[in-house]
């Protein structure tokens, strides 16, 4: 059995596609809120474990450099790259179609 989903007769393909987008941007964004906060909670913890217990040797600078390269990496790839993410899978799946398409006629 073939499931069909279908839209409403006011739902153009651009307006699906448009909130399919955004749908998408906002969940990358979200997902990087959360890492940005667990950061700041986490080294935080880190900085004070650090300067409670070894002042002498500051060693919080490594976790919060590595874990920030990680948050710029996350940024960049997730949030900035996200449109270009979205039209690059909406151009394979339009082609996607068109070949199955192309096979169910022929």
């Amino acid at each position: 059995m073939v499931s069909r989903i279908t839209m409403s007769s006011n739902v153009t393909l651009e307006r699906y596609k448009e909130a399919y987008r955004d749908m998408i941007v906002r969940r990358e964004r979200k997902a990087f809120t959360i890492h940005a906060i667990a950061y700041a909670i986490g080294n935080s913890i880190l900085i004070a474990i650090n300067l409670l217990f070894v002042p002498q040797f500051l060693w919080f600078a490594f976790p919060v450099v590595g874990w920030g390269a990680g948050l710029a990496i996350h940024y960049y790839l997730g949030v900035h790259m996200a449109p270009r993410r979205i039209g690059r899978d909406e151009t394979r799946a339009e082609y996607i179609a068109r070949e199955g398409l192309g096979a169910s006629l022929a």
